[in-house]
């Protein structure tokens, strides 16, 4: 059986981390460019992704390094309100489906995981989940598709925006496409 692993960030879903920084740094009352570096990259977000430390705690800790108070409510909501529905995924997966299982695989925290499965429609379609923070692996790391490669019954192709992702799972046996668009994407796929 064929099963496309698709990422979600820039793949299905826009992400817009500015949206979240700027809305945080009113929150917080600081300058916007102290908020990127603490919560949107670093060993913080690598925690929170890979399940090592809860949603509260990453929201304090990264609040606490910027030396800024928190509203723990309003800094999850705006941490969460950073994804638009890419019109073009809805037609992808639409032409996916008649050949392919589709997963989703996402490096994510719970708290993306469940706005993005509450606020889109499409997001709830899929056939399978495989989520960082629930497996405790990036796609930057080859554990991640160690499963994938030992499964002599299914073949899987990683669809994702990252080279590092795609290198990975191809390190790993898997094929992968290297995601620009949906056109260059179905192009490759079918």
């Amino acid at each position: 059986m064929e099963i496309a692993l698709i990422d979600v960030g820039n793949v299905l879903l826009d992400v817009d981390f500015h949206k979240f920084c700027s809305k945080a740094a009113q929150i917080m009352g600081i300058g916007e460019d102290r908020i990127f570096p603490h919560f949107c990259s670093g060993p913080l977000k690598e925690e929170l992704d890979k399940g090592l430390r809860s949603p509260a705690s990453f929201l304090e800790q990264a609040a606490s390094a910027c030396n800024a108070g928190m509203n723990y409510h309003e800094l999850k909501e705006c941490w969460s309100d950073i994804f638009t529905l890419s019109n073009e995924a809805i037609s992808a997966v639409t032409h996916l489906r008649p050949h392919f299982k589709l997963w989703i695989m996402s490096d994510t925290d719970p708290l993306h995981f469940n706005y993005f499965q509450n606020r889109f429609p499409l997001m709830r379609s899929f056939d399978q989940y495989i989520l960082s923070y629930a497996t405790g692996y990036l796609k930057s790391e080859e554990e991640a598709f160690r499963a994938f490669a030992q499964d002599p019954h299914n073949s899987y192709t990683l669809i994702d925006d990252k080279e590092i992702n795609c290198a990975t799972a191809r390190r790993c046996g898997l094929a992968s496409v290297h995601f620009q668009n949906w056109s260059q994407a179905l192009d490759e796929l079918l």
